[in-house]
């Protein structure tokens, strides 16, 4: 997690956020219980699916949030190799942190629906503001 650019840790944690509940939490553990309890729920989805199609697909949406949680994304490049990497709590805080008045920080604080009118609002009153300097 720690090599990856802002932008597309944002469109991780977007996806990984259809699955997980990340609503008050305010420390890594708090995100790593919320993805360890999503990960049971997915667990009994699987065991009691009939298809194997949605088998896989649950299955293979565990594995992807195990390996976020554990380890964060592969590290690509020979220096990073062997070192500690960040994974997706801690990434998550420490981009909170760092940009407060963005999505992640308002997923976090008010749940993602909420997080998305906020922001709508926002965009609109600027937009109202920019569109009153033109005239």
């Amino acid at each position: 997690m720690d090599t990856l650019v802002d932008r597309d840790f944002a469109k991780i944690f977007d996806r990984v956020t259809e699955y997980i509940d990340v609503r008050d939490c305010e420390t890594p553990e708090d995100v790593e219980r919320k993805m360890l309890s999503a990960i049971k729920m997915m667990r009994k989805i699987a065991k009691k699916a009939k298809k194997d199609s949605t088998k896989k697909k649950w299955y293979g949406r565990i594995k992807l949030l195990g390996i976020l949680g554990r380890d964060g994304v592969p590290a690509t490049s020979k220096k990073l190799k062997g070192k500690i990497r960040m994974g997706f709590a801690r990434r998550t805080i420490q981009y909170v942190e760092a940009h407060p008045r963005s999505i992640v920080a308002l997923t976090l604080q008010y749940g993602k629906e909420t997080a998305r009118k906020i922001l709508r609002k926002r965009l609109l009153k600027r937009r109202r503001a920019l569109a009153r300097k033109k005239k």
